[in-house]
């Protein structure tokens, strides 16, 4: 079997795993390039037939070709390479390059497949996601012209997909007429592992929301006091982590703030050392100097929400302060006009607002476990739901051979969903009708299941 492999961001690692893997079933693995290869230290570099062969008989295994430029190697001559592949159970063939990007198009010269192909490989790094197309492009010109891109844009899912088409699946399957051709994406995050799944199997890129991927909700309270209190002790039912930030020892500590995930005691100019991605931000300071001083530094920064606590009159001073950054985005005075009064009931009705704001948009519950686990599985993402359901859309959870990492809801659906993922080999969507599976409330739900290797 000869397998030449062509694309970006990954050839050569996946040439030397599928290797391991042939060499593991006993099999003699030949490995080579059609264009330009980095060295391996047992690269063969004679080029004699009689050394492959040679090597093929002792271990089993042999990359071979000629030397180049930079610590690389080129092809071997033709009427070598045609009678090594004889001596070989499998034939790996790097068949063009990238120069270290995740992602390329081919000039007319690439790839190099020669006539003998049995199958044709694709791979395209994920970890261009998220990079502009200038950082991660090689070839850019060609790339931001295929997909009719700026240079400066951002890649996406779809960009990837549509680039794979155009750039590799199309153009091949015209040349290469029944040869088989298979795309094989790997990613390192458990989005960029969900979205190589679906490209993989050529399904709907945008069925995924990058935000169902950030970690969960943090809530940081600027200010250590009896609001900020009452906050961190509420926020955990909320499936929210907590960091307290203050000046003073005697409100940031950790006897204090036992439930946070974090209390920083440091002056608040050095707000700016501390900010985190997905963090809701409440400014309840002890004083109007310091409620400035950290408005001025999260205005510029945008966060998914700012709220800071003060009377109109006392708003209305720190709009004229902050005149220059000032926005409709901040919510100030704080919270949700409920009349609020004790320290407990301004907390609910700065929750409140949290909640109104997180829920406009797609959001995450995912937990940091979840999000750094490089376990194999099956994800589970609740993607639509109508009626009752205890959990948002964008939810997931995934499945492994030994057991669960975060949750759908809980209860009969989710062990029925536990249940199908296990027999799940391919990315499938399916509604789960409440009533069908002997909940009392009406609604469905519907899953989306996506292997994770």
């Amino acid at each position: 079997m000869i397998e030449f492999v062509t694309g970006a961001g990954g050839k050569t690692s996946y040439i030397h795993r599928r290797a391991e893997q042939e060499r593991s079933q006993g099999r003699r693995v030949l490995v080579c390039t059609s264009t330009h290869m980095m060295t391996e230290p047992d690269t063969l570099l004679s080029g004699e037939l009689s050394d492959i062969q040679r090597q093929l008989d002792a271990c089993g295994y042999c990359m071979a070709g000629l030397p180049a430029k930079d610590g690389k190697i080129g092809p071997l001559d033709p009427e070598v390479y045609r009678k090594a592949c004889a001596l070989a159970d499998v034939v790996l063939v790097e068949a063009d390059g990238s120069r270290h990007h995740p992602i390329k198009a081919c000039n007319q010269t690439e790839p190099v497949i020669y006539d003998n192909v049995d199958t044709i490989t694709v791979i395209m790094g994920m970890h261009a996601l998220g990079k502009t197309f200038e950082e991660a492009a090689f070839r850019l010109e060609e790339v931001c012209a295929l997909l009719g891109v700026d240079q400066k844009d951002i890649v996406t899912p779809a960009h990837l997909a549509e680039l794979i088409q155009k750039a590799y699946l199309q153009p091949l399957a015209l040349k290469y007429p029944g040869v088989p051709i298979r795309t094989h994406c790997v990613g390192y995050t458990l989005y960029q592992r969900a979205v190589a799944s679906l490209i993989n199997e050529g399904k709907d890129v945008s069925v995924l929301q990058p935000a169902w991927f950030a970690e969960k909700p943090v809530l940081f309270l600027c200010g250590g006091g009896h609001v900020s209190l009452a906050l961190a002790r509420m926020a955990p039912i909320l499936d929210m982590d907590v960091v307290v930030m203050d000046d003073r020892e005697e409100f940031a500590n950790t006897d204090r703030f036992y439930m946070a995930r974090q209390v920083i005691c440091d002056d608040f100019e050095n707000l700016h050392q501390y900010l985190l991605p997905n963090a809701y931000y409440c400014i309840v300071t002890s004083g109007h100097k310091a409620d400035r001083i950290c408005a001025r530094q999260l205005l510029p920064a945008d966060p998914p929400y700012l709220g800071m606590i003060g009377s109109k009159v006392k708003v209305a001073r720190a709009k004229e302060a902050l005149s220059e950054l000032w926005n409709d985005r901040i919510f100030a005075p704080i919270g949700l006009d409920i009349r609020a009064n004790t320290p407990a009931e301004i907390a609910v009705s700065i929750l409140a607002q949290i909640i109104q704001v997180k829920n406009a948009a797609p959001h995450s519950s995912a937990s940091r476990e979840l999000l750094d686990s490089k376990e194999s599985g099956v994800l589970c993402i609740l993607t639509e739901k109508k009626g009752s359901s205890p959990r948002d859309v964008g939810s997931m959870m995934l499945v492994t051979e030994n057991g669960v990492i975060d949750t759908i809801g809980g209860g009969i659906m989710e062990r029925k969903v536990i249940d199908r993922a296990r027999t799940i080999d391919k990315v499938t969507s399916e509604r789960v009708v409440l009533e069908d599976i002997g909940m009392a409330c009406a609604g469905a739900n519907t899953i989306l299941y996506i292997p994770i290797r």
